[in-house]
């Protein structure tokens, strides 16, 4: 059995809005998630809010400038997966 290591770099990328994605994932940092599924219901995993007046925030990897909380569109569904 083998298997193969692709090259992130080397694969296509698609826009979040692009129409053939049936399953879209975002990764906001350590736990949390949003998975917007093909008939646009939202599961949110593990959310967090940033803390606003925090210059330093190792969790935040929003794709934006905007804190975790405010660039998640709503949720349908919230996982907990620990408290």
């Amino acid at each position: 059995m083998s298997s193969k290591v692709f090259d992130r770099k080397a694969l296509p990328v698609k826009q979040w809005d692009d129409p053939s994605i049936l399953v879209k994932l975002r990764w906001s940092g350590v736990n949390f998630y949003e998975f917007v599924l093909p008939n646009g219901k939202t599961i949110v995993m593990d959310p967090y809010f940033d803390d606003p007046n925090d210059a330093h925030n190792e969790y935040k990897y929003t794709p934006t400038d905007l804190p975790a909380g405010e660039w998640v569109n709503g949720a349908d569904v919230i996982l907990l997966t620990h408290g």
